[in-house]
């Protein structure tokens, strides 16, 4: 999303924003750069980790999935999915209206 210049995404990281808080309305509205660690209190990313320990925390992530029943995983990506896709779809919707 880039507010400064008028353009405006409605997927990706802006479905996932609550929508009853208000710090993600602040943040939709204003377009503002935030830090990794508000970010982690907002509940937008899951972790804050320092430069050297981020390949760990990949390969620690990457092991899971890779040990992880694939089909429940892909089918909890695709539900996770929903949610957002129909908040796109609403906007899109009322925009046009």
């Amino acid at each position: 999303m880039d507010i400064g210049r008028a353009r405006v995404v409605v997927t990706g990281s802006d479905g996932h924003l609550p929508r009853h808080a208000d710090p993600s309305a602040e943040l939709l509205m204003t377009g503002d750069m935030h830090t990794a660690e508000r970010a982690g209190r907002l509940g937008l990313i899951n972790h804050v980790v320092a430069p050297e320990a981020l390949d760990d925390m990949v390969e620690a992530i990457v092991a899971k999935l890779t040990g992880g029943a694939g089909l429940a995983i892909r089918a909890t990506k695709t539900v996770a999915k929903i949610p957002p896709r129909k908040l796109a779809q609403e906007l899109m919707d009322a925009s046009l209206s």
